[in-house]
């Protein structure tokens, strides 16, 4: 299974944390992409780098800082940098399941995170929310 992912810049609470520690213990997960933006991105990285042996594909956005590899983990396959709301469509256009860990329960028109979830529903991509809380609300409807 191929995993994206978005998470909000300010990184994932520790139940945030908690939850997705257990869901890609429970996946059968091949790859794992991200945006390497700063906070929950770079978490979600390093929790996968570190417990699953499996390919990391990252987008980049344009004009972003580069994230200490060396401390990370590098990827396996770095793409081209693109603006950030295409890269994220991409991400959502090239995995079979999105993980989202947003910093509010409330959907925000004003997050990079948000509207990656409501692509993923546009495009009716089977998603999961982790909630800051740690609930996990999972979408699955297809086409």
């Amino acid at each position: 299974m191929h995993i994206g992912f978005t998470g909000t810049r300010q990184g994932m609470t520790g139940l945030q944390i908690n939850e997705f520690h257990r869901i890609v213990r429970e996946l059968d997960v091949a790859r794992f992409a991200h945006g390497a933006a700063p906070g929950a991105d770079l978490q979600a990285h390093d929790i996968i780098y570190r417990e699953k042996n499996i390919y990391i594909e990252v987008w980049p956005a344009t004009g972003a800082k580069t994230p200490d590899w060396d401390a990370l983990g590098h990827p396996n396959y770095l793409r081209p940098a693109m603006l950030p709301l295409d890269r994220n469509k991409q991400i959502v256009n090239h995995c079979d399941l999105l993980i989202a860990t947003p910093h509010t329960v409330e959907e925000q028109l004003r997050s990079g995170t948000w509207a990656t979830i409501r692509y993923a529903r546009k495009v009716h991509r089977p998603h999961y929310i982790i909630r800051p809380c740690g609930q996990l609300v999972t979408y699955t409807e297809t086409g």
